[in-house]
């Protein structure tokens, strides 16, 4: 397996922001600067808080897939590896690492069943613009510790 030397760029990029000039001078200077081979392109989808089991991925604060695949199209021209991560954040502030619910089913209270059916929603927007793409690496998740108990959630999730 190659060694990838990886950098993340775009973080808390909004929908549309590709339509400028400036992201592509940054990434050639990350790439020089670093000595890079890789971007890792965090796709993020938004929660209004921890305890949210709804995630927008296709809003105004979420990177766009006409945004990723200028971001991909201009890293490949760089010779530049691809590595696409989902991510989630808390539009409240809160840390994703403290997303947690009951976890056995507590009436009237959300639960992990509702948030995974989100959280596998945005994850396989992410994978199909993974495909799309030609990216190289998928990651599917990013500081979701409070979801590593969910073993079972997650080896479904990936199976998809």
């Amino acid at each position: 397996m190659e060694f990838l030397n990886a950098y993340t760029f775009g973080f808390g990029e909004k929908r549309g922001f590709t339509e400028g000039k400036s992201w592509k001078h940054s990434m050639e200077r990350m790439k020089r600067s670093t000595g890079c081979n890789a971007i890792i392109l965090p796709v993020c989808g938004f929660q209004d808080h921890s305890w949210s089991t709804r995630i927008d991925s296709d809003t105004a604060d979420v990177m766009s897939s006409a945004d990723v695949k200028a971001i991909c199209d201009y890293a490949r021209s760089l010779e530049l590896k691809i590595i696409l991560k989902a991510m989630v954040n808390c539009r409240d502030g809160t840390w994703r690492a403290y997303i947690r619910f009951f976890d056995h089913p507590v009436p009237t209270e959300p639960s992990w069943e509702e948030w995974f059916d989100a959280w596998n929603g945005h994850v396989l927007r992410v994978a199909q613009m993974a495909v799309d793409n030609q990216a190289d690496m998928l990651c599917v998740g990013c500081e979701t510790v409070g979801t590593d108990h969910r073993e079972g959630e997650w080896r479904k999730l990936i199976r998809q």
